[in-house]
């Protein structure tokens, strides 16, 4: 980094550590972003990272099991988030997202997530 020993100076750490902190603090903007549209999800719950680099959704209340939400996610919204049921008992209704696109990117996903939440709850009425 050409930069690396003004960092230093200005950040009181090494360029590594300041590279490190500021991947992490995009990555919490990510999940406030995600985290905030999927709590209009209806029959969801998100389940915000801790750390990480995914957002869990709980679509257990929605009556689909993880694979078929997400099958059917990718094929009328276009997109693909992972099932969690192979990640052991807890995690079976569960859907693992992304957060390494592009903030606009992850705002449209999540504003898909959400229409078609809402199309599975308008199905039930």
């Amino acid at each position: 980094m050409r930069y690396a020993p003004l960092v230093e100076r200005i950040a009181g750490s090494s360029a590594g550590a300041w590279a490190v902190h500021m991947e992490a603090a995009r990555r919490r903007g990510r999940a406030g972003i995600m985290s905030g549209l999927l709590r209009e999800a209806p029959a969801c719950r998100v389940v915000p990272p801790e750390g990480g680099m995914f957002v869990l959704l709980d679509i257990r209340g929605t009556g689909l099991s993880s694979g078929d939400f997400a099958r059917q996610l990718l094929d009328r919204e276009r997109v693909a988030v992972l099932p969690c049921d192979g990640f052991g008992p807890s995690a079976i209704g569960h859907l693992r997202i992304a957060l390494s696109a592009p903030e606009a990117r992850l705002r449209e996903a999540g504003e898909r997530i959400v229409r078609f939440a809402r199309t599975l709850a308008a199905a039930e009425s």
